[in-house]
């Protein structure tokens, strides 16, 4: 058996100033159709990584992780981001579809995010209210379903 360890802290330098000054993501997600994985936190700051997981037995390292894209989805520092969604659209790693859930804490409505990363650049959609508040997002296949309170599951394109 083997283990590994990835450092996911998000960096406090002057070009990457936290809000919240939170070391560790609250939330991260592994993409169902890549071998890869999303971690949010909750001043918007997200990392996409390529995990390259060996799957054969041998030596080497078991994974060997390469991020790929790192950066704010939003600079609003009202929003509480709590979960995030993603998958890659081109089967290389290359382009992604990231949706990311989350509220403001004077608000009676959760917050959707949809974001777009190709090669690296990022383009945003407009956030869209939900209606309700303890919405969750579920699966991460695109679209992504968003289950409200009541157990309604609505899409997001």
């Amino acid at each position: 058996m083997s283990s590994f360890q990835l450092a996911i802290n998000q960096p406090s330098s002057p070009d990457h100033p936290s809000l919240y000054k939170a070391k560790n993501p609250l939330h991260v997600a592994f993409s169902e159709d890549n071998d890869a994985l999303a971690c949010l936190w909750e001043d918007g700051y997200l990392q996409l990584w390529s995990l390259n997981t060996r799957i054969d037995p041998g030596s080497g390292k078991v994974i060997n992780p390469n991020k790929i894209w790192e950066g704010r989805i939003s600079e609003s520092p009202s929003v509480g981001w709590r979960q995030v969604s993603f998958n890659c659209t081109d089967g290389s790693g290359g382009s992604w579809n990231v949706v990311v859930l989350g509220n403001q804490p004077t608000a009676e409505e959760d917050i959707v995010q949809s974001v777009f990363i190709d090669q690296g650049k990022l383009t945003k959609s407009s956030p869209t209210t939900l209606g309700s508040r303890n919405c969750k997002l579920v699966g991460s296949t695109w679209p992504v379903h968003i289950q409200t309170p009541k157990g309604e599951v609505r899409t997001r394109k």
